[in-house]
């Protein structure tokens, strides 16, 4: 239930989460009018603002409150890591504009330290939404869904470069590319993950759009699911959590991260080949991550603006073969690599191996 969940978000460090209904369903599965129109049934917002008030009050009101003192009678006394609150999922047009509007005053005045996200679409123009809602400065997050093929996440590479920067934090609640089990069998393992890999490098590179990312699933029971299901973070059985190529390729982008993004070309294009470089300004080392779809080894000349590079580059890469999989079965299959390597050109030559994710630290 919800305090469990809230307990977890503690256990695990983080902060929470809480998605509000709104009294609508899913647009993109209610029935359209004659016009087009979606055809939402009447639903009293007020009752879903009390129900949303009521909720937050169990999470972080004060112990002399009915929901807090709740909260203390089952042990917990103290707020719960509450942070973000999403009002709706996976809702949009005209109904949902109006119903965030209410909300959003409803819950800001109550609770104004919270941070609250919008609903966009499902498709490839989302942005477009924005302009659309009652009041645009009452969108502090605004979340985007995808679930989309491999080719999409090459396509879209760059897709984020292009978005106006007014201030609206960028949100990336789910994300499936397809052929990693969502919506059909195995599919393209690790391509597939390694394209999700591609979408977080391109939120990375636009950080001054301050992205935050839901990778879900974070795990999955290994013996309750379909083999071919979505590949989480961590599968886990009676005994056991197992860390996936998911977990190593995540692990990897967080264990790297830049606080400078730097334009970076490679001599192999963007096909099958895709790189992001930037600075740790607090180790001083430059970070360069790529990722090669192909079926064969990559070898490019790395760009980075004119910077030239000699001595040493401590080297991580994580690869996998299509029946190579980390499961309860074989825990250990999948794990990351690490080498050292010296440049004695300042424009080095790299080379990466097939259907992989290398990151490079160097000086």
């Amino acid at each position: 239930g919800m305090h469990e969940f809230y307990e977890l978000c503690e256990y695990l460090g983080c902060n929470a989460m809480y998605v509000i209904p709104v009294g609508m369903v899913c647009t993109e599965w209610v029935k359209r009018d004659k016009d087009g129109n979606f055809m939402h049934k009447p639903t009293d917002v007020n009752y879903y603002i009390q129900d949303a008030l009521d909720a937050i009050e169990y999470a972080i009101g004060p112990t002399d409150s009915k929901y807090g003192a709740m909260r203390a009678e089952n042990g917990h006394p103290e707020p719960f890591p509450l942070k973000y609150v999403e009002i709706g999922n996976e809702d949009f047009g005209p109904v949902y504009y109006e119903k965030y509007h209410q909300i959003y005053k409803a819950l800001k005045e109550r609770y104004p330290h919270l941070i609250y996200i919008a609903n966009s679409t499902l498709n490839d123009r989302q942005q477009e939404d924005i302009d659309k809602f009652v009041d645009k400065k009452e969108i502090e997050v605004f979340d985007e869904h995808y679930y989309r093929n491999v080719q999409w996440a090459i396509d879209n590479f760059h897709r984020f470069d292009h978005y106006k920067r007014q201030g609206i934090r960028l949100y990336i609640a789910e994300l499936g590319i397809m052929g990693n089990g969502v919506g059909g069998p195995v599919g393209q393992y690790p391509t597939a993950i390694l394209a999700e890999g591609i979408f977080k490098m391109a939120l990375e590179r636009n950080a001054d759009l301050k992205p935050i990312m839901a990778d879900r699933p974070l795990m999955r029971n290994w013996e309750c699911i379909n083999r071919g299901d979505l590949q989480p973070m961590l599968l886990n059985s009676s005994t056991q959590s197992v860390k996936t190529f998911n977990y190593h390729l995540c692990k990897m982008l967080r264990d790297n991260t830049v606080d400078v993004v730097y334009d970076v070309s490679n001599t192999e294009g963007e096909k099958n080949l895709f790189v992001t470089a930037g600075k740790d300004t607090r180790t001083g080392e430059y970070i360069v991550k790529i990722i090669n779809l192909g079926n064969t080894p990559a070898t490019f000349s790395l760009n980075l603006n004119g910077r030239k590079f000699t001595g040493r580059a401590d080297i991580t890469t994580l690869t996998a073969k299509p029946d190579q999989r980390a499961t309860p079965d074989n825990p250990n299959a999948v794990n990351p690599e690490e080498r050292r390597e010296l440049f004695v050109k300042s424009t080095p030559t790299i080379t990466v191996a097939e259907k992989s994710f290398t990151i490079y630290r160097m000086k």
